[in-house]
């Protein structure tokens, strides 16, 4: 009988964790919950789930993993935050929709432009659903103009992120923002370059590397922009998530090699 049983789905496992900690959209019950929605004020708004793709979820491909501030804006209507309802709201509005200086059309390019190497007719609908996206803060201010949240907001998710990330057991972490890069802590993330282009590293989570990628936020478009420009519109990292893996998972050494190689450029 025990062989017809099948593992929970990661939303369902999704859902049970977030329910478990009470930051569900339909169970919010955070002890953080007054002190965040006193720092961020009359527009707050609570937890909203991570988005994990489809596609993520069979693993076929590397698994991606974009971990970025809060989320700027959410719906008041808890049904429109669970896991769900973003993975169905994603699939809804395709990356082509997008103006292409958006936060998440750059974030679906990014993706295409690395898991291409894997699948080479890859488009950048389709990206996103070979990706998960998390966010550092998972309730939102809703600032005006979609200015980042109070920094008590994610000060007070960091106790969630470390089972969230590895219950998404991803194979490529990639950060964006201060925000995010300081919660790579949390796993024990080691920098292994600092220059123009980036930043490349190692973390782990549940016995196996994880390869950790950072960039600037999309918004920050000073800073973004240039940087893209340095790593060759992203091909340098593609290069090393591609010289990094054996198969759908990093290798500590193949990481290394193809670190020591981007050095030396």
């Amino acid at each position: 009988m025990s062989a017809l049983l099948s593992p929970p789905s990661l939303l369902a496992s999704l859902n049970q964790f977030y329910r478990r900690n009470g930051i569900h959209s339909l169970d919010f019950r955070c002890d953080w919950k007054e002190a965040c929605r006193a720092a961020a004020g009359e527009r707050f708004t609570g937890p909203k789930a991570s988005l994990v793709g489809r596609q993520y979820e069979l693993g076929v491909l590397p698994r991606i993993l974009f971990l970025s501030l809060d989320s700027g804006k959410a719906s008041q209507d808890p049904e429109d935050r669970t896991p769900e309802a973003v993975r169905a709201g994603e699939e809804q509005n395709p990356a082509t929709g997008r103006h292409k200086g958006q936060h998440w059309y750059q974030t679906d390019e990014f993706a295409l432009i690395v898991l291409s190497r894997f699948q080479p007719d890859l488009t950048i609908d389709d990206a996103g659903a070979y990706t998960a996206r998390v966010n550092a803060a998972k309730c939102c201010a809703n600032r005006k103009g979609n200015r980042k949240a109070p920094r008590i907001l994610f000060g007070n998710c960091q106790q969630y992120l470390a089972n969230e990330l590895q219950l998404l057991d991803p194979a490529i972490i990639v950060t964006q923002a201060n925000e995010a890069w300081e919660a790579m802590s949390l796993l024990s993330g080691v920098c292994l370059t600092n220059g123009d282009y980036g930043h490349v590293g190692v973390c782990a989570a549940n016995e196996h590397p994880i390869l950790w990628l950072h960039t600037y936020h999309p918004s920050c478009f000073g800073r973004y922009w240039p940087q893209r420009k340095a790593c060759g519109d992203w091909e340098l990292y593609a290069d090393v998530v591609k010289n990094s893996f054996d198969g759908t998972s990093p290798h500590p050494i193949r990481i290394r090699e193809a670190v020591a190689t981007l050095i030396s450029r």
